[in-house]
Order: structure tokens, then C-alpha cells, then sequence
């Protein structure tokens, strides 16, 4: 399957499973946060016990598994210092 480069879905599944599409980068993860740069903007995953299963930036899929309880979107990307400052103020 070839996929556009500026295409982004995400498809979740009981709050447990998400795939992703149009991801760009991975900027930061641990198992309660994911911080993805994806072809819209920033956007950060928040839960417990995240684990990314599957990851192949080439193709811009993400897979992520764990408890998921938020997914937030920035319109800036959190390679922008600035913009990776206010993520991690207003989602503390």
C-alpha cells in the first residue's frame, strides 16, 4: 500500500490499540507519553503503559499499544523548540 505524504489518520481500537499514519517523527516516548510529529502537527499521546509496537518512519505508520487517555493536537511541530516548551506546559 503506498501512502501520500501529507495524509494522517488514526485509527484506535478500546482505547488499548492506535494506528497511525503520516507520522513523521518520533520526538519523545516513555509509557505514559508519545510526542509524534506527524504531516497536521505535534501530537501527543498520553496514557499508562504505552509501548510502540510497530514503528517505520518511511512509511509514516505508527502502531502504539497500553491505556490510552488522551491524544492531543498542536498545529506546530515539537521539533519547534518553542512549540515542544508549550506542549510540555499545558499537558503536565
Amino acid at each position: 500500500m503506498e501512502l501520500k505524504n501529507d495524509r494522517h489518520t488514526s485509527v484506535m481500537n478500546d482505547r488499548k490499540h492506535v494506528e497511525l499514519q503520516g507520522v513523521k517523527n518520533v520526538i519523545s516516548f516513555d509509557t505514559e507519553e508519545v510526542l509524534l510529529d506527524t504531516t497536521l502537527g505535534g501530537l501527543l499521546i498520553k496514557g499508562a503503559q504505552l509501548n510502540i509496537n510497530q514503528l517505520d518512519l518511511e512509511k509514516g505508520l505508527v502502531e502504539i499499544d497500553g491505556k490510552i487517555n488522551a491524544m492531543i493536537y498542536s498545529d506546530k511541530s515539537p521539533s519547534d523548540s518553542s512549540a515542544k516548551n508549550l506542549i510540555s506546559r499545558l499537558f503536565r
